[in-house]
């Protein structure tokens, strides 16, 4: 008996022990999702990437630029970017009960180039056809823009020796430092013309340049169009004939004084004037001649001559700049003084003042006529350097003990002094007008009231 119950007390002390023994804790191992093999191609503004679907995989991330984008499907399309390198990374992504832990980042690089064309902007310069006055295949470019649907416009004349290495990514991301704002008068002209001729002024002979214009349409997608155009050289002698001292008569005397009020006034005085000036070359410009003398301001600040092979005649400009602004704010600009029904005023606009003719040894000048902004003609009579103010006021560069002062006007006759002795060019120190112009010969001017 004592035998059997100890067996007994046995079996149940196996199966309490083994009643009580507990589960298994070992965590199931999970599997890592494999990476994503990427491909990946660029479109005008961004780029369309491509993977194969990953077993077990719940989702995707993609990352590029700072971004991150979750997707379900085994593509992703950018857009909106700028042109350049760009680089992505994409992963799989194992759901929240899965028995897959996310892959690593597969890598991948593209390269965003711009269009070599689109359908809705276009870019042509030419310098072969020239129908403005003086402007020639010497010293200008034509150029025209059509398109549809812009937005933005912005542009630049390069020297194509200082242009050829800036990339077209360099443009767009740099657009405010590298290019000119074309403006939305520009734009909304091609908008609603389709197309639009302008030109660039004032150039070097025998240079190659590159135009670039960077559009924008309404889309957001931009497109840099790049062309290059070569001016053409003047002939070594045509401008020989100009160069020299001249000894000069000018029919008649502009006398600025201060009036009973105690204001600035001028009186056109029938009284001729004698002095001298000298034409040298402008090595800035082959189709320019600088013309020393013609201020009695400075004798180092020049007038500005531009010549026009098809007429053999000198344009004597005015509203040309000739050094920045000073600490006091003002500027020495030349202007003219025009005859406007009868009477004398200052007219603001570029434009000549007189047209010289070389006739041997001997220079004769005609006055310049155009229209007034309201279509009012004038005649110009006069040119001198005056110091212009940021308003736009401007004053003879004499103090008040000077008045009253004396200075060219009237028609001018030249006879030679001396030959050209080969004077070596100089550098023009004036800051020239912008050389982007509307294609219009009419001269946009304005009276100035002082």
């Amino acid at each position: 008996m004592k035998k059997f119950f100890s067996m007994m007390m046995a079996l149940v002390a196996v199966f309490a022990f083994v009643a009580c023994e507990p589960e298994s804790t070992t965590p199931v191992q999970k599997v890592q999702l494999a990476s994503p093999a990427l491909s990946v191609e660029p479109t005008d503004d961004g780029f369309v990437l491509s993977w194969n679907a990953v077993e077990g995989a719940e989702s995707y991330v993609v990352e590029y630029k700072g971004k991150v984008e979750k997707t379900t499907e085994t593509s992703y399309t950018a857009t909106g970017l700028s042109y350049g390198e760009v680089v992505i990374k994409a992963k799989a992504v194992a759901g929240v009960d899965s028995d897959y832990l996310d892959s690593e980042y597969s890598t991948i690089k593209v390269n965003i180039v711009p269009p070599t064309e689109v359908d809705w902007f276009e870019q042509e310069a030419w310098t072969d056809t020239v129908e403005e006055d003086g402007l020639y295949p010497y010293n200008s470019i034509f150029f025209s823009w059509t398109g549809t649907g812009l937005k933005n416009l912005y542009y630049a004349l390069y020297a194509y020796a200082d242009s050829y290495n800036i990339s077209n990514d360099e443009f767009i991301t740099k657009k405010t430092s590298l290019l000119y704002d074309a403006g939305a008068d520009i734009v909304a002209a091609i908008n609603e013309q389709g197309s639009l001729e302008l030109y660039f002024i004032e150039l070097d002979a025998n240079m190659e340049y590159e135009l670039i214009a960077l559009a924008v349409n309404n889309d957001g997608q931009s497109f840099v169009a790049r062309t290059v155009v070569s001016t053409e050289a003047l002939p070594d002698s045509m401008l020989d004939g100009w160069m020299g001292n001249w000894n000069v008569t000018c029919t008649e005397t502009l006398q600025w004084y201060v009036n009973s009020s105690n204001q600035l006034d001028f009186n056109v005085l029938d009284e001729p004037q004698n002095f001298n000036v000298t034409i040298e070359a402008d090595s800035s410009s082959a189709s320019q001649l600088l013309i020393y003398g013609l201020s009695q301001i400075s004798e180092e600040l020049p007038a500005i001559g531009v010549y026009d092979p098809a007429t053999s005649k000198l344009y004597v400009m005015s509203y040309v700049q000739m050094a920045d602004f000073d600490e006091s704010g003002y500027a020495p600009v030349w202007f003219a003084c025009c005859e406007v029904m009868g009477e004398f005023y200052f007219v603001s606009g570029q434009f000549p003042v007189y047209i010289l003719t070389l006739n041997g040894d001997s220079i004769t000048s005609e006055f310049y006529t155009a229209e007034l902004n309201d279509g009012t003609e004038f005649t110009t009579r006069h040119m001198e350097i005056y110091a212009i103010n940021n308003s736009g006021e401007f004053y003879p560069y004499a103090s008040d003990d000077d008045f009253p002062v004396n200075y060219y006007c009237g028609a001018l006759t030249m006879t030679r002094a001396s030959a050209s002795a080969a004077a070596a060019p100089k550098m023009l120190g004036a800051k020239k007008q912008t050389n982007f112009n509307v294609p219009s010969y009419k001269v946009m001017a304005e009276v100035l009231n002082f």
